[in-house]
C-alpha cells in the first residue's frame, strides 16, 4: 500500500465516522510521532473498509459492573471490589479444586494510605491500583502477590525490555504451588503482598481508569479530564498525554486484532450502539503506540478481521 499523508488519513477516517487522535508530543520525542507508518496505514484502510463492510464483531466489549475482573483461566478466577472513598481493596479469588472439580472462594481485604479510585491487573498476581491523598496528590502502586502453598498461581514473565524494541508476549505459566491443592481455609497465610510505589503528584481530577500492558512495561492511565496517559511501570515515572480529552472516557480495555496487533480501547459513557470508542494502536507491540483513533460504535463494529482478547485480562 502506497504511503498516506496524515490529510488523507483524516479523510479516510471521515468517511466511517472516525476522527484520527493526534498523539501529544512526549519526553521521549521532541514533536509528536509521524502519520505516515505502515500500521496506521493498514488501520487506515480498515475504517475506511468499515464504512462499506457488514462484517460485525462477534461480541461487544465488556462493560464492567460490581466486582471488576482482572484475570480468568481454566483453574483461577480473580477479581477485585473497591468503593470511592474507601481506603481497601478486595482481592475476591475462586479456585478449581483439581480432586472435586468444585470452584473454591477466598477474599483477601488489602489496606491502602489513600483513596482507591482505579484497580487493573496484569495477572491474579501483578496488580496496579491508584488513588487520591487528602493532600490533592494522585498516588499510583504496582502491587505484587507472593506465590502461597497450595494455591493455584499464574504468572506472566515482564518483558524486561525499554519501551521501542518490538516483543512477543510470554505465554501464560499457571501452577499448583508445592505441586498439591488446598482448600483456602487450609493454607497456612494468605499471599504476601509488595508495594512499589510507581507516582505521587497530582493530576487532573484524579484517576479514573487504569490498564496494564500485558507485558508489564507500562499502565495506561484515564484521569478525570478523559486524558489517557502512558505510564512506565518503574518508581519515578511521569506520566505523559497521548492525546487531548476524550469526551465521557470510561474506561479502557485490551484486545488483539489479527491485522492490527494490539490495540487499546477507551470506552465512552455513552448508552450502546450511540457510544463512541477510541482506539490506540500498537501494531509491533514495541510499547510506543502508533496511532489513535475515536470511532461511533457502529464503525468500529463493522471493522473486518478477528479480534480475540488477552486469556489474562478478560
Amino acid at each position: 500500500m502506497a504511503a498516506l499523508s496524515g490529510t488523507n488519513l483524516l479523510a479516510m477516517g471521515s468517511k466511517a465516522s472516525g476522527t484520527l487522535l493526534r498523539f501529544l508530543p512526549t519526553s521521549r520525542k521532541n514533536v509528536a510521532r509521524p502519520l505516515v507508518e505502515v500500521p496506521m496505514n493498514r488501520f487506515a484502510a480498515l475504517v475506511a473498509l468499515a464504512a462499506a463492510s457488514g462484517a460485525l464483531l462477534a461480541e461487544p466489549l465488556p462493560h464492567r459492573r460490581g466486582a471488576r475482573p482482572v484475570f480468568h483461566s481454566d483453574s483461577l478466577h480473580q477479581s477485585v471490589r473497591y468503593s470511592p472513598g474507601q481506603r481497601r481493596v478486595q482481592i475476591l479469588r475462586s479456585e478449581r479444586n483439581p480432586e472435586t472439580e468444585q470452584w473454591e472462594p477466598s477474599v483477601q481485604d488489602l489496606r491502602t494510605t489513600f483513596d482507591v479510585t482505579a484497580v487493573d491487573g496484569r495477572t491474579a498476581d501483578d496488580l496496579f491500583v491508584a488513588g487520591g491523598t487528602e493532600s490533592g496528590e494522585v498516588v499510583i502502586e504496582r502491587w505484587s502477590l507472593g506465590p502461597v502453598a497450595g494455591a493455584w498461581s499464574a504468572t506472566l514473565p515482564n518483558a524486561g525490555t525499554a519501551l521501542g524494541t518490538p516483543v512477543a508476549t510470554s505465554p501464560l505459566v499457571e501452577r499448583l504451588v508445592g505441586g498439591s491443592y488446598l482448600s483456602p481455609e487450609e493454607r497456612p497465610a494468605a499471599p504476601a503482598l509488595t508495594r512499589t510505589e510507581l507516582y505521587r503528584d497530582p493530576l487532573p481530577g484524579g484517576v479514573r481508569a487504569l490498564q496494564a500492558d500485558p507485558d508489564g512495561r507500562y499502565v495506561l492511565v484515564l484521569d478525570g479530564a478523559g486524558v489517557v496517559h502512558q505510564l512506565e511501570a518503574r518508581p519515578g515515572a511521569r506520566p505523559w498525554p497521548l492525546c487531548g480529552a476524550i469526551d465521557d472516557a470510561a474506561w479502557i480495555t485490551v484486545r488483539h486484532h489479527e491485522l492490527l496487533g494490539r490495540v487499546y480501547h477507551v470506552e465512552t459513557w455513552a448508552p450502546w450502539p450511540w457510544s463512541r470508542i477510541a482506539v490506540f494502536v500498537d501494531a509491533d507491540n514495541d510499547g510506543l503506540l502508533d496511532l489513535g483513533v475515536e470511532l461511533e460504535r457502529a464503525a468500529y463494529e463493522r471493522i473486518p478481521g478477528a479480534w480475540s482478547q488477552f486469556t489474562f485480562n478478560p
